[in-house]
């Protein structure tokens, strides 16, 4: 979960744990996207995940952000293979989670 300065610019948050599922199945971000009240084709994932965030995320339907930070341990080689083909409508990378936030913000993303 996010530090409170982040967490401040949502209404909830929604672990996978909270949904009694483990990513990337669809259920913790369609419960995110009825919690939100919307499609989830309009709703942004931020996650350090290729294959639980970015993908579960990717198959349905939402847009994401895969957060790399420097100070994280590089991916596996079956993680990275994971990595869909680049689509920045679809998904980008970023390396925090504040340029992730900044991007959504500001409605770059």
């Amino acid at each position: 979960r996010a530090g409170p300065r982040i967490s401040s610019l949502f209404d909830f948050a929604i672990s996978a744990a909270d949904t009694g599922a483990s990513k990337p199945s669809a259920i913790p971000f369609l419960q995110a996207a009825s919690a939100a009240r919307c499609h989830p084709h309009h709703m942004v994932h931020i996650g350090d995940s290729v294959s639980k965030d970015l993908c579960g995320a990717l198959g349905c339907d939402m847009r994401a952000l895969l957060l790399s930070r420097a100070d994280n341990p590089p991916r596996s080689a079956m993680e990275d293979a994971s990595r869909p083909p680049q689509d920045v409508r679809r998904w980008r990378e970023v390396s925090s989670l504040t340029d992730a936030v900044q991007l959504v913000v500001q409605g770059d993303f």
